[in-house]
């Protein structure tokens, strides 16, 4: 076996070898030449030729010449003269080395193909090698070359001798190929950028070009391209970018400019670039290169960029523009950093000549202070000198026209040689000139500009006080009522080079003037128009636009209009029109561009449609639009066109129907007939500026929908040639139109009959693909048994499927255009099963079929989009066909869930009273109904981003039954909540008389104020946009109404409240609309009363609970309930009853109403803000429900239901449930006795505890013992889309206590809630995808609630946690303070002393308007220990700690809650305090105290903080803690002192930016530090402290604050971080930010606690805008990003208390920015996570992993971690103790310092074994950066880390291994453990044991593997006794080994013992790609190669082929593989 196997490698070691040098070309042709080139000087020109030069060179050679310059100093000039090969293959390399190594690394140059300019190639350094390579191919003539050596560097115009004549070899076409110029090259891409142009770029191109580039890069490599230039003529012009035969971007459909390609595969890209004969452009550039894989993604540097450090000296230093003195290259930027070390010297900077492009081009100087100043035109000698000791000059040019540069020398001079006549700088002559303008300048010739072309320096002063140069163009003029013109130079042709026109219009007295601009194009970037019409308006016009531009000047003064142009491109201009009118006179704009156009309502009768001017030619320039209506249900619009004839390049007709469009251009030769497809058709008629012709004539009409549709009869009734009838069977059968997939015939009419085999069986027909000429070509599909109906055109992006007893399809074309056709399969289905189907609960017709045609039915039905619940597909086209199968009958369609791609997605929907297109999202529910018989859905998505799509439901009404859905709100906070009185009030649309906005969409509630009485509303006027555009009425529950339009006279509507909805698009606007309300008497005769009820004004209500349930409201008769609201229901039941109080919805203003619930006089519930779910359950037969509003915002209230049930049970409906933690189920109370109950629960004390899933929107009654909750499915991944709320409450009225073991939640998405009710306070959010410890919280009352919401996407684990009843000894009570009688309060036990037990009141006040006083008459607290403390609010907003001893201390709540806790410890007890507790009322007044200490919250107006005893002086021993906090969350609070004195030494206040102490201090004020300003908060809160000194306290203060606005889109802010979410975008947000931008947001969190970060969205230009997010102080990068790609959103979180984002943006492309929010969440730290900041002590031993270590690290991560010490003392070291990395491409970094830039000290992309590799920083921190790519991934790196010199006591890591596998418990715990010195790593495996719990009692059997650290002394003495007590990670278990057999093992080295190393199936586990190399030669015996073939099957068989790739290769003659 061994002798085979080394005959097998050393056969394919040989094979390999000959494979290789085979392949190698051969030199013996050509043997390398070493030559020397002579200086220019000596006239002596040596030439070199190809082999055999003129004639054809040989195929396959491989030519070297080596050329040294005969001096040192000089570089190589080649001067290529004839230059002809084969341009795919045979290449001339130029490498810049003396070697024969082929490497492209070193390319300068490569020829290929023919070229025909002699030319210049200059070498880098005086050496240069040439390469000549050609293949077995064609062979050319080859090339002739001279060289020389030189100092020029100029590449100017080759001289060629009179001696040199060019060879006239002839060669065939078939060799040379095109004649076109670029008709075949091959451009090789190499690691630096090169670029390509078209044909005479940057020149016009010429015409009839069929240009074809091909771009590739060596092996292993991709191609990265981009185009930094595009110029082509848009109609006729095209270039199209291919890889491979897939079309990645064309020229003018799908191109943007700075966008990047890059190649799959080496194979690159191919350019094809076809011209047509008529106009000429400029052409493209396009800049490439090749890349590694791992590299794809790097920007490419389209522009030449450069940087330098100079330390100017006394001598000059010289720089100069790249390529000076020829020209500088196109989008560069070239910096230069110049200081100088010397104290009093400057830097001077002599620019010596100068040549850029005027317009774009600039040299740029910027001072160490910042100041800047730019030049773009120096004619002269300019000498400049720094301020300072530094200078930064810039050197920018865009990727237009180039110049010379620049060239200018450095130096330092002494500060007392400076001296004016050295020169000044340019903002220094403006500034001077600036001071001697007149204020009010009237004479043009005096003032002039002190530097010409500086247009951004000199725009402060007015144009026309400048004479800039001299105007080779223009007039002054005075307008009078004739019309004028004035046109660009040469208008309509082209403008010249270096244009400058200026005219001067001015108006006599008492008129001004009106200009109108049309016809605009010119070059964006450096060609303008400007119009100043007075000293604040100036108006700069560049680029393209076809509408007018209109303007009327401010005075009689008129404009003043400049026109200048570059010497680069030219383009069409402009032309103006001009003249006077009055100043009271109210007209029309100038009309450049004749109108044309108009909306027409299409008749039965023909109407003739004609193009401007027909039948003479129309004009140029036209963009005439016809909208085309038919008013009538079951319509559609035929349009024929007799006669057309247009420019065939540019003029068009384009025609737009409901699902088609078709573009019209030259010429028809006959007639063409279209159909809309639908009630609408929208023409236009466009023409440019060049050929016109005489256009068309056309007839209109409307005809019945699909008029040319024939009866399904008529089609049986005979077979033709084209008609089939065919039977359906169950093999899937295919049908084609004749000759598909090639185009069908012209006027084709196929018939296709299809039944089924039986009578049980029905026929489905998919039709696959479909390409027909979408306006008149068609597919119809009929279904017999149901006469459904459909038809298709055009190009369907998904099948198509079609159910029914019997199918006919039937296929027309017209004569005109053909495409592929149709193909379609059928089957036989059996009929049962589909009606099964078809019953499916609320029959979910479609989640992939993209589309269809359905019946609606008067049960709902629902349609989703293809892919539903998950995302959407790209490139859909979906329609689906909604019928109402009866007479008189509407379809009605409810929007339920809408979510996708804002900008480009949409769902459209048709058949209503318009064409609605819905995007992005819904807040709610929407419909649509019908206004005939059918509505249609059209559902498509573009190439880009997906999301979750869309569900709807539908069904078929009678139009006076369908679902009204009345809107509350509004978009954009365009909501108004408005008290009707019996006086007429208004309402106007924004801007009524004139135009509206556009997107509008607005709601208006109108209530009245009595509740006797109606509304009325009239609307008196409406005008509207009529297609778009409209009011919707909602008078009541049940009134909708929808006008558009106009209206004739006013309209009245009367309810007892109507609704208003305002909705406009994006185009045209009117004057909008006016109407009145008032309140009436119910009756009031009215033209339209829709709907009265009976109004009741009491606010009482009496409820009789019966087992039935009943509802009630907050409002009845209104949609929102009204100001000052305070309503009561009394419920009672029968004696032996109790009451079941369900809220199903609450939505109240969260400060100020709210509802409370009784029993008795005991409040059950405090509610406010939004509630989805809440029960209660009372003890006794009472309850009553309170609800109170205040004066401000009012909501929809609340709506709850009410039934009795027995008190002895709980029916089985009933939503409480009590859960015994014994039972396995939820059970109801039962009736049984509490003995029984007790026998019970004692009989089951043997029972396990099993998790309880808590139900949705139920409450669960907690019981003595604690309980398992978990999430549904735990620990399977839970369900997605879940909102999910569960209340739970203690049985005796203790507060609860939750301790989560477990969580695993999808971070960015998904979450729990943990809230306290009823005060609503969040506990905490939890959304980590593992939990490390566990978490405790405890509850404010005795209720609490977890709601867990979930979206669509990743599902995880979900949360496994206990929940329990505190213990008794913690005492807590809730007591109503009576309206009437005080309360009297008392420590437990007094006046005997109080028990050890902490203890908590809280005290509602059963008044919520009244605050509450409570005063103490005795303290007696033991003095060291413990202590009383008072808390005001919901908040719990500390007040006071008492004092130990003292009587009569009086305190006082801002609030209406009272909490007092007593905090007791084990030891000595005293009396406690008594005291006396009631309520008064304070309404506190801008000059009232607020006492010592209270909450306040603060709504309009400034209000005002008094220190206690104002103006007196406050006590001794305070502590008073003020919470102020604005009503709106998104404000700030502005806060300052008016008046203030501190006269001790030490008392103080401090004033934190947020809602406590623990957020950053914003000021201390005290007796030295006095404060002038006002301090702004970053947050909505501050919070006031004022501590006093215990002795001769002195001082008082007068405060006033007010709500304030607080910019967070402006940069350079501070934010505090709230625990509620507060929104964060870039300026402008969603419109484009700024260009050069560089803002920072730092983000402080309460210390603690951590901020996160939630990005909604971003789009940033990819290439160079981004924002950057970093951790704490030290700036750790957490991510860089700049767009969304496929997500929905990204969650980021802080490991400190502190997060920075860092928004750059350059000067080019920008985007909308980003929108995000951030609130603080609770600490949490995760070892694995990828990056954070972590602080060491000097005790600290930590680890540091890549993400999933010993497992692979994911794909494509960046990761980043800051590693420092926590007092700053010493030095961090780090200790890499494994490493295995793809080597080419992932890496780790490990730099000296905190910043991503700080020096590299280490890299590891490899391996790293059991020598570790260490590093120590110097700088006091060291930041590691761990970067993979998306190829090979291995299991990453492992380390430790600590403060240098701590760690001797750790050598190495083990595996902690936890692995329980049994009847009742799965454990697997695998991680990284830290060994002590002198350790060995150990392993257990045991197969049969007894494990039990300690903490819970279970016991359970099953196998254990156990394993870590241990002392290398204990490894011989390990035994199987070592399981017998086991401490794992969260348990301690005892184990009983069962058969005393275990697998023991010991063993030395960093993880050596691996989890599950003792099991047989180790080697199946195994991750492996394994290949067999056989011999397969005659040599072997059929005996030899057998057993070659059982040796491979017995190996293979030992692995899992799901995780191992077993492969066979094969060699004899021949080589194989499998």
């Amino acid at each position: 076996m061994e002798q085979t196997k080394m005959k097998t490698l050393l056969l394919f070691t040989i094979s390999v070898w000959l494979v290789t040098v085979g392949g190698v070309y051969s030199q013996s042709a050509c043997p390398t030449q070493y030559l020397t080139a002579n200086p220019s000087a000596s006239g002596e020109r040596i030439y070199l030729n190809s082999p055999l030069y003129p004639h054809y060179y040989d195929n396959n050679i491989d030519c070297w010449w080596i050329i040294r310059s005969a001096r040192p100093d000089q570089r190589i000039k080649l001067t290529v003269f004839d230059f002809m090969t084969e341009s795919c293959c045979d290449k001339l390399w130029v490498f810049n080395s003396s070697s024969t190594d082929r490497n492209k690394e070193f390319a300068v140059n490569v020829l290929s193909g023919s070229v025909r300019q002699p030319h210049h190639v200059i070498s880098p350094s005086n050496v240069i090698a040439l390469n000549f390579i050609t293949n077995s191919d064609t062979a050319l003539r080859g090339f002739r070359i001279s060289y020389e050596s030189t100092e020029d560097l100029e590449t100017s115009t080759v001289d060629i001798p009179d001696d040199f004549d060019f060879p006239t070899v002839t060669t065939s076409s078939n060799v040379m190929g095109s004649d076109s110029p670029c008709s075949n090259v091959n451009l090789d891409a190499i690691s630096s950028v090169e670029g390509f142009g078209s044909p005479g770029y940057p020149n016009q191109y010429s015409n009839n070009l069929d240009c074809r580039w091909s771009i590739t890069a060596s092996q292993g490599q991709l191609v990265q391209m981009s185009f930094d230039f595009m110029d082509l003529e848009t109609c006729c012009d095209h270039l199209q970018i291919t890889e491979g035969n897939k079309v990645v971007g064309s020229f003018p459909e799908d191109f943007s400019l700075k966008r990047t390609y890059v190649s799959i595969s080496s194979q690159g890209f191919v350019v094809s670039m076809k011209t047509d004969q008529s106009v000429g452009r400029n052409g493209f550039h396009a800049v490439y290169r090749s890349v590694s894989p791992s590299h794809a993604n790097y920007p490419l540097p389209t522009t030449a960029a450069s940087y330098e450090a100079i330390e100017a000296v006394d001598r000059k230093t010289w720089i100069t523009s790249p390529g000076w003195p020829v020209t500088y290259p196109l989008n560069t930027t070239c910096v230069w950093d110049v200081t100088t070390s010397h104290q009093d010297f400057v830097i001077e900077l002599t620019v010596e000549e100068a040549d850029f492009e005027i317009c774009c081009d600039y040299l740029q100087i910027t001072e160490e202070n910042g100041d800047t100043d730019r030049y773009f035109d120096i004619n002269e000698s300019v000498v400049l000198q720094s301020k300072s000791s530094s200078m930064k000059i810039i050197f920018f040019s865009d990727s237009s026209v180039v110049g010379k540069g620049f060239k200018a020398s450095i130096r330092q001079v002494p500060v007392s040689l400076t001296s004016t006549n050295l020169g000044t700088t340019t903002s220094e002559k403006v500034v001077e000139h600036l001071a001697n303008v007149e204020s009010n300048p009237t004479d043009l010739d005096k003032k002039v500009c002190p530097i010409p072309d500086l247009t951004d320096v000199c725009i402060r002063v007015p144009p026309w006080t400048i004479q800039r140069e001299a105007y080779e163009c223009g007039f002054a003029a005075i307008a009078t009522d004739e019309v004028q013109i004035f046109n660009s130079p040469g208008f309509p042709a082209s403008y010249g080079p270096d244009q400058r026109c200026r005219w001067k219009i001015s108006a006599p007295e008492g008129f001004l003037v009106q200009l109108s601009i049309g016809y605009f194009e010119t070059e964006l970037c450096c060609d303008n128009l400007k119009i100043w019409g007075s000293e604040e308006l100036e108006i700069r016009l560049a680029g393209s636009f076809r509408s007018d531009q209109s303007y009327t000047s401010a005075n009689q003064s008129g404009f003043v209009i400049t026109f200048r142009s570059d010497s680069s491109i030219q383009m069409g201009g402009f032309r103006g029109l001009f003249r006077r009118v009055s100043v009271d006179q109210a007209v029309e704009p100038l009309q450049i561009r004749p109108r044309c156009g108009n909306p027409i309502e299409v008749e039965d009768l023909l109407q003739t449609l004609v193009s401007p001017g027909w039948p003479d030619n129309y004009s140029d320039n036209l963009d005439c639009y016809w909208n085309l209506t038919t008013g009538s249900a079951g319509k559609e619009i035929e349009l024929v066109i007799y006669n057309f004839s247009t420019e065939a390049c540019c003029d068009y007709l384009e025609v737009a129907g409901t699902n088609s469009t078709t573009r019209i251009k030259g010429r028809l030769q006959k007639p063409r007939r279209i159909l809309s497809n639908g009630r609408n058709l929208q023409l236009h008629f466009f023409s440019d500026r060049s050929k016109s012709d005489t256009g068309f004539n056309a007839t209109i009409r409307q005809i019945d929908a699909q008029s040319n549709k024939i009866s399904a009869s008529g089609l049986q009734e005979d077979i033709g040639e084209c008609k089939f009838e065919l039977v359906a069977s169950s093999e899937v059968k295919n049908l084609t139109t004749p000759s598909f997939p090639y185009p069908y015939k012209p006027n084709m009419d196929c018939v296709w009959i299809i039944k089924p085999q039986g009578n049980s069986t029905l026929v489905k027909v998919v039709v696959e693909e479909l390409s027909t000429e979408s306006c008149c070509d068609f597919l119809d599909v009929y279904i017999l048994e149901n006469d459904g109906y459909d038809r298709l055109r055009g190009d369907i992006s998904a099948p198509r499927q079609f159910t029914g007893k019997s199918i006919i399809l039937r296929f027309f074309s017209d004569g005109t255009d053909q495409r592929r056709g149709l193909k379609a399969s059928y089957i036989s289905i059996n009929l049962k099963t589909e009606k099964l189907n078809e019953t499916r609960a609320h029959k979910n017709i479609t989640t992939q079929i993209c589309g269809s045609t359905y019946n609606a039915t008067e049960n709902s039905q629902m349609i989703t989009s293809p892919g539903w619940p998950k995302q959407y597909d790209n490139d859909l086209n979906c329609l689906w066909t909604l019928k109402a199968t009866r007479a008189n009958f509407v379809v009605e369609l409810t929007l339920i869930v809408i979510d996708s791609e804002a900008c480009c997605d949409y769902l459209e929907v048709t058949g209503g009273n318009e064409t609605r297109r819905f995007k992005g999202s819904i807040t709610s529910p929407y419909a649509v109904v019908s206004s005939g018989n059918q509505l249609t859905l059209k559902f498509v998505t573009d190439s880009n981003r997906r999301q979750q799509g869309f569900k709807v439901e539908f069904r078929e009404v009678e139009p006076e039954s369908r679902t009204v859905i009345i809107p509350v709100s509004g978009k954009n906070n365009c909501t108004r909540n408005l008290q009707a009185t019996g006086d007429y009030q208004e309402v106007k649309s924004n801007n009524f008389p004139e135009n509206y906005d556009s997107n509008q969409d607005c709601v208006w509630i109108i209530q009245s104020s009595s509740p006797r009485k109606l509304v009325e509303v009239i609307m008196e006027e409406v005008s509207t946009e009529k297609c778009c555009d409209y009011l919707e009425i909602y008078p009541g529950k049940s009134g909708y109404e929808r006008v558009k339009g106009s209206l004739d006279g006013t309209k009245t509507y009367q309810a007892p409240y109507v609704v208003v909805r305002f909705f406009s698009d994006g185009n045209i606007q009117h004057r909008g609309f006016w109407f009145t309300y008032r309140t009436v008497e119910a009756g009031t005769n009215v033209t339209q009363v829709v709907e009265t009820t009976d109004l009741e004004d009491t606010c009482q209500h009496e409820v009789i609970a019966t087992t039935d349930k009943q509802e009630i409201k907050s409002s009845e008769n209104t949609l929102l309930y009204l100001s000052l609201t305070n309503c009561t229901w009394v419920i009672s039941a029968l004696e032996n009853q109790k009451i079941v109080l369900n809220f199903t919805f609450i939505e109240t203003e969260e400060c100020c109403d709210y509802i409370e619930v009784f029993e008795g006089t005991q409040l059950k519930a405090n509610l406010s803000g939004s509630i989805n779910f809440y029960s209660i359950t009372s003890a006794s037969s009472q309850m009553s429900i309170r609800f109170i509003s205040d004066g401000s915002i009012n909501m929809q209230g609340f709506v709850a239901d009410v039934k009795a049930v027995h008190k002895d049970g709980v029916e089985d409906e009933d939503k409480i449930r009590i859960v015994d933690p014994l039972l396995t189920t939820i059970a109801p109370i039962t009736n049984q006795s509490s003995t029984a109950s007790e026998k019970d629960k004692d009989d089951q004390t043997s029972m396990i505890e099993k998790i309880v899933y808590p139900p949705c929107n139920e409450t669960t009654i907690i019981g003595d013992e604690p309980i398992s909750i978990g999430s549904v499915n735990y620990p399977e991944p839970y369900e997605p889309d879940i909102d999910c709320h569960s209340v739970f409450e203690s049985h005796n009225g203790r507060r609860i206590s939750i301790t989560f073991h477990e969580v695993s939640m999808e971070e960015c998405c998904d979450y729990i809630d943990l809230i306290d009710e009823p005060s609503g306070r969040r506990l905490a959010k939890l959304n980590m995808e593992k939990l490390r410890n566990n978490l405790t919280y405890v509850s404010i009352g005795h209720r609490v609630s977890i709601k867990r919401r979930s979206d669509l996407s990743k599902h995880l684990g979900g949360y496994l946690a206990t929940i329990q009843i505190l213990p008794e000894e913690d005492c807590y009570e809730t007591m109503v303070l009576s309206r009437d009688s005080p309360l009297r309060l008392t420590s437990r036990n007094f006046p005997d002393n109080y028990p050890n037990k902490n203890c908590t009141w809280r005290i509602l006040n059963e008044d919520p308007t009244k605050q509450i006083r409570i005063t103490f008459s005795q303290l007696s607290l033991e003095e060291c220990c413990d202590s009383l403390q008072l808390f005001d609010g919901h908040e719990e907003r500390f007040m006071n700690t008492l004092p130990k001893t003292g009587a009569d201390r009086i305190f006082e709540t801002s609030t209406s809650l009272l909490t007092v806790k007593m905090l007791v410890d084990k030891s000595v007890t005293k009396k406690g305090f008594d005291s006396v507790v009631d309520s008064f009322q304070e309404s506190y007044h801008i000059f009232e105290q607020r006492g010592c200490g209270s909450t306040i919250i603060v709504k309009e107006g400034e209000e005002a903080l008094l220190s206690p005893h104002y103006p007196k002086t406050f006590g001794s021993k305070l502590n008073c803690q003020w919470l102020i906090k604005a009503e709106n969350t998104l404000n700030a609070i502005s806060f300052g002192f008016d008046e203030i004195e501190i006269y001790d030494c030490c008392s103080e206040i401090k004033i934190y930016d947020g809602p406590g102490t623990k957020y950053p201090l914003l000021a201390t004020i005290n007796k030295y530090n006095i404060p002038n300003d006002f301090l702004l908060s970053t947050s909505n809160s501050i919070y006031v402290v004022l501590e006093s000194v215990e002795d001769n306290a002195h001082g008082m203060f007068f405060a006033s604050f007010f709500q304030a606005t607080i910019d967070r889109q402006g940069c350079d802010k501070r934010l505090a971080v709230l625990d509620s979410p507060t929104p964060l975008s870039s300026k402008a947000y969603p419109l484009t930010y700024q260009h050069q931008t560089n803002c920072t947001w730092e983000l402080v969190a309460e210390e603690g606690k951590r901020v996160e970060l939630v990005i909604e969205d971003i789009e940033m230009e990819k290439c160079c805008d981004f924002i950057e997010i970093t951790d704490g102080k030290e700036r750790r990068l957490i991510r860089k990003v700049n767009s969304m790609g496929d997500s929905k959103k990204f969650l980021y979180r802080s490991t400190t208390s502190t997060m920075n984002i860092y928004m750059f943006s350059d000067r080019s492309i920008g985007g909308r920015g980003f929108k995000a929010t951030f609130q603080s969440v609770q600490e949490y730290f995760d070892p694995d996570a990828c990056g954070y900041t972590s602080y060491l002590s000097e005790e600290d031993f930590k680890s540091i992993t890549t993400p999933n270590y010993p497992n692979d690290y994911p794909a494509n991560s960046e990761c980043h971690w800051l590693l420092l010490p926590k007092d700053g003392k010493g030095q961090v070291q780090l200790r890499i103790d494994d490493a295995r990395m793809e080597e080419c491409c992932d890496s780790l970094q490990i730099r000296n310092g905190y910043d991503i830039d700080a020096d590299i000290i280490g890299v590891i992309d490899g391996y790293v074994g059991s020598e570790g590799r260490e590093y120590t920083s110097t700088n006091g921190a060291l930041h590691i950066r761990f970067q993979s790519d998306i190829s090979g991934n291995y299991h990453g790196f492992h380390g430790k880390y600590f403060i240098g010199g701590t760690a001797g006591l750790y050598s190495h890591v083990c595996t902690r291994i936890e692995w329980l596998e049994s009847d009742r418990v799965s454990i697997d715990n695998n991680y990284v453990e830290d060994c002590k010195f002198g350790s060995n790593c150990f392993q257990i495996t045991s197969n049969s044991i007894s494990a039990h719990f300690n903490e819970n009692g279970i016991t359970t059997n099953g196998d254990i593997e156990y394993g870590g650290c241990i002392a290398a002394s204990e490894c011989e003495a390990l035994t199987c006794d070592h399981l017998s007590n086991l401490q794992f990670q969260k348990h301690n278990i005892s184990v009983t080994n069962n058969d005393q057999n275990c697998s023991i093992s010991c063993c030395s080295g960093d993880l050596c013992n691996i989890a599950g190393s003792g099991s047989e199936t180790t080697c199946r586990e195994t991750r492996l790609d394994l290949m067999f190399l056989m011999d397969g030669s005659g040599s072997l015996t059929d005996e030899e190669f057998e057993k070659q073939k059982s040796f491979v099957d017995e190996v293979s068989s030992k692995f899992d082929f799901n995780r191992v790739h077993v492969g066979i290769m094969q060699y004899s003659h021949w080589f194989k593989w499998r």
